[in-house]
């Protein structure tokens, strides 16, 4: 058996520089599990250089510091050719997206926005 004519005219059409493409999409909720890291956070397969801001509830320690600064290292790594931001916030999670959350749970509550799970 063979495939059709791939130079058919009945398979090929033509498309606009007008045309439009509608897609309604539903975010996927994740499972909280640690062993799915990279993911939420960096996605291989978004070619787009990444933004991905670090929260913090206080200024941080040079402990705090280090923990960010070997997360962000792996993340930017993993980021390559395509470049990676990680812009920080004090007290307020980002208006939308992931970010990296690094507090304990004594400075939680000084997080807006952030509740953690009992």
């Amino acid at each position: 058996m063979q495939c059709e004519d791939p130079l058919h005219s009945s398979l090929w059409a033509k498309i606009s520089n007008e045309s439009q493409l509608s897609l309604q999409v539903k975010p996927v909720v994740l499972p909280n599990d640690l062993a799915l890291l990279p993911l939420p956070l960096f996605d291989r397969r978004d070619p787009r250089a990444l933004s991905l801001p670090f929260v913090f509830a206080v200024a941080p320690d040079n402990t705090t510091l280090e923990a960010a600064g070997a997360v962000s290292s792996w993340i930017g790594a993993l980021a390559s050719y395509r470049g990676a931001n990680f812009p920080t916030n004090l007290h307020s999670l980002p208006a939308s997206g992931n970010a990296v959350v690094l507090v304990n749970t004594a400075e939680a509550n000084q997080v807006e926005g952030l509740t953690l799970p009992d």
